[in-house]
């Protein structure tokens, strides 16, 4: 949620990656709606005109994210299109940034992989956003998880682009990747998804990204998160997770195909949540589970182990986790 006209409502962004304007079949589009004493209103419609055009399969729309990244105190809207092709790179990606202002969203900028790699096709740069003030100068910074690159040659391996925020706009600042906390493998998908915390209470927000097709143990597609600390000097590596202490790392598992924060304790440190659909409870194939993870001076420690039990029953295929919120 945001207010994107400073009129002290909360305004809604809907993508529609499936839509088609201008013909072009999956495109995509966003709709805009803003808030009032009356309820949500439809105001403006986005598509790609005015950073690029609309083309078949662009699928822009699929992630959104929020925050002021010129500290003009109107939030500002970003909006991925993982299956744009600039370059000529088929779903290499793309990311549109448009600014919030008294009249509403202006299309302001165009994010790809330049500057921090190059567009190379599949690589689906936009998949996933997250935005937080990792290097702590006030303005709010955005991450773009690309699942599909490939460092170091390992295919869908992954990779996670860091712009700051700036007066000016948005500045390519960091690339992030498994190294330091794990190694870049195949099919690992590092980047799919994306969340953001103070989980060590220092003041500087924190960056959680999921991969869920790493394989701690040689368990395949178990799954794993890397967290980030902020810092002055930009994100740090600073911790690896995974099921071990509330569970086992088991293949097809999917930990980290989904994540969450809040602080649930009440403690003034935020947590995490990190859904593994794929997991089996009691023996019933991607029954899924969540893992709950406490904030701390230290750091991330686990805490708790969440399924159906209570409210429902765990049975195959239920896919619990596949959603945090």
């Amino acid at each position: 949620m945001a207010d994107f006209n400073k009129d002290g409502f909360d305004d809604l962004v809907v993508g529609a990656p499936g839509e088609a304007p201008g013909s072009d079949p999956k495109s995509g589009f966003a709709f805009v709606f803003n808030g009032s004493q009356n309820g949500l209103v439809a105001r403006q419609g986005l598509g790609q005109a005015g950073l690029g055009a609309n083309e078949a399969g662009d699928r822009f729309g699929e992630s959104l994210a929020v925050g002021d990244f010129n500290g003009d105190g109107f939030d500002d809207l970003v909006v991925g299109a993982p299956g744009e092709a600039p370059g000529s790179a088929p779903k290499s990606g793309f990311a549109f940034v448009f600014n919030g202002s008294q009249n509403g969203l202006v299309a302001r900028q165009g994010l790809s992989q330049a500057g921090l790699g190059a567009n190379e096709a599949g690589d689906r740069f936009g998949e996933s956003l997250a935005v937080g003030d990792f290097n702590g100068d006030g303005f709010d910074d955005l991450v773009v998880g690309a699942p599909g690159e490939a460092p170091g040659s390992a295919p869908k391996s992954g990779f996670a682009f860091v712009f700051n925020g700036s007066q000016n706009g948005l500045v390519a600042s960091q690339g992030l990747d498994q190294a330091g906390l794990g190694a870049n493998e195949a099919d690992d998908r590092f980047g799919e998804s994306l969340a953001v915390g103070d989980f060590n209470g220092d003041g500087f927000d924190d960056l959680v990204v999921g991969a869920p097709g790493e394989a701690p143990g040689s368990a395949p597609k178990s799954g794993f998160a890397f967290v980030f600390n902020g810092s002055q000097n930009g994100l740090v590596a600073s911790q690896g997770l995974s099921q071990a202490g509330l569970g086992a790392n088991e293949a097809g598992d999917r930990f980290g195909e989904s994540l969450a924060v809040g602080d649930f304790n009440g403690d003034g440190f935020d947590d995490l949540g990190v859904g593994a659909p794929g997991e089996a409870p009691g023996s019933d194939p991607k029954s899924g589970f969540a893992f709950i993870f406490h904030g701390s001076a230290n750091g991330l420690v686990p805490n708790q182990g969440l399924d159906q039990a209570g409210l429902g029953a765990n049975e195959a295929g239920d896919l619990f986790g596949a959603a945090l919120a």
